[in-house]
């Protein structure tokens, strides 16, 4: 007889159980999923018309560039050694909500979760940075600082919006949310190199004619960059999230502390932004073709690398919740990082940071296509469908391995009888 969870109990298990622990868990969650599959999902305000804000920040920064032609002197003098204090600021705000959402905890659950875990790590760090080089050398390489700014992006896969286009989905999103701490780990330990060697090339190429100082563009200075607006956010996130976790519960953080800590983030890009096209705003205008210069290498690599891992995934045999995650977490990418990067190495005011800060402005139309297309193909998931004999149903106090074990012996027993030869 199986023994009854204690409700804390199941409750404290968290993602692991829900991927692959125990079958009480697991049907529990997909009472949960398909309770809610059938109701109408959408973005909130902010990130509903996120293209839009951006917009408008980019005519507002243009105008401030424009009223006060030494803003970018001005803005561009306040820092501390390489790092600009206002887009410190911008980037805090960006990145701290996000942080406080990940459960480091959880991290090491996923390795129970194999097979999705392979194919995230296979494709965000083993194609997905060499593919974004290859797609800016093809498209970008008589533009080296907008080639340098798209592999950015391709180096950084996304560990905050993928949240959202999961839920969207109707996907796993506490598979989503445990990728998404797997990668905020990695991202700390292996975003320098890739970011350092894959743009290094360009970087030499450009030499006197960078609108950027090359000498800064370096492992310790990329790596340094990473810890301050990621690895100081990620650790103070968890710090405080134990925190709130013990004072005022899970319940508190997900549906009163997280929609606040959303519109911050949302600010936070916004006043980067603004400050960004204040500073550099006006090459769009003098070279329009930059957006779309850079919107098409990126574009191919958001639904490519999604038919990638989605197809994976398929080819697995996992089940659609999961497919839908793993293929939204290895075609998005960590814009706010690729952001602070550009902005603190390559300079605010280069067309690096130009580069990276086009990327939102593609990703979110796009992301939403991805999400449409998953919910118009989850039938074909998984790929082999459950054969299930209706001879016998499930008994309410079977486990769902009891009662398939039951069908299954009593298909067989059937079948013996049909195949033996009649006497007489």
């Amino acid at each position: 007889m199986n023994e009854e969870k204690v409700p804390g109990e199941k409750k404290r298990a968290g993602a692991g159980d829900i991927l692959t622990g125990d079958v009480e868990e697991r049907l529990e969650h997909e009472r949960q999923v398909d309770s809610e599959s059938g109701k109408p999902k959408h973005l909130d305000f902010f990130d509903r018309y996120l293209f839009i804000w951006i917009f408008v920040c980019m005519g507002i920064g243009l105008g401030l560039g424009k009223l006060f032609p030494g803003m970018e002197r001005s803005i561009d003098s306040i820092k501390i050694g390489f790092v600009s204090i206002p887009i410190a600021i911008g980037l805090f705000m960006m990145m701290f909500p996000i942080m406080l959402r990940i459960r480091l905890e959880e991290a090491v659950k996923a390795a129970r979760s194999w097979k999705e875990l392979g194919i995230v790590i296979f494709f965000c760090w083993f194609v997905s940075p060499f593919y974004m080089y290859l797609l800016s050398w093809i498209f970008l390489r008589n533009h080296p600082e907008y080639a340098i700014g798209v592999v950015l992006l391709g180096v950084a896969p996304c560990i905050a919006m993928v949240l959202m286009w999961t839920y969207l989905a109707d996907g796993n999103n506490a598979l989503a949310m445990v990728l998404m701490a797997i990668n905020s780990v990695v991202q700390m330990f292996i975003f320098s190199f890739f970011a350092y060697y894959l743009t290094r090339g360009y970087v030499k190429e450009l030499g006197a004619k960078a609108t950027f100082d090359i000498s800064r563009v370096n492992i310790p200075n990329i790596l340094l960059t990473v810890l301050i607006f990621l690895g100081a956010p990620l650790i103070i996130g968890f710090f405080v999230r134990r925190r709130l976790v013990k004072t005022r519960g899970e319940e508190w953080i997900e549906h009163k502390l997280s929609p606040w800590m959303r519109v911050m983030a949302i600010v936070g890009l916004l006043f980067t932004l603004v400050v960004m096209f204040a500073m550099k705003g006006k090459v769009i205008i003098e070279e329009p073709i930059v957006v779309v210069l850079v919107a098409i290498p990126v574009s191919i690599f958001f639904f490519t690398m999604f038919a990638g891992g989605y197809f994976a995934s398929w080819a697995f045999n996992i089940n659609y919740q999961n497919s839908i995650a793993v293929g939204l977490t290895g075609s998005s990418n960590n814009f706010e990082l690729a952001i602070a990067v550009a902005a603190a190495v390559f300079g605010i005011s280069s067309r690096v940071a130009l580069a990276t800060v086009i990327g939102p402005l593609i990703e979110v139309p796009i992301m939403l296509i991805l999400v449409r297309i998953g919910l118009r193909t989850r039938g074909y998931f998984p790929r082999k469908k459950e054969i299930v004999s209706p001879l016998l149903p499930v008994h309410s106090g079977c486990t769902r391995g009891e009662g398939q074990g039951e069908r299954a012996t009593t298909l067989r027993a059937v079948l013996r009888r049909r195949l033996q030869p009649r006497s007489g």
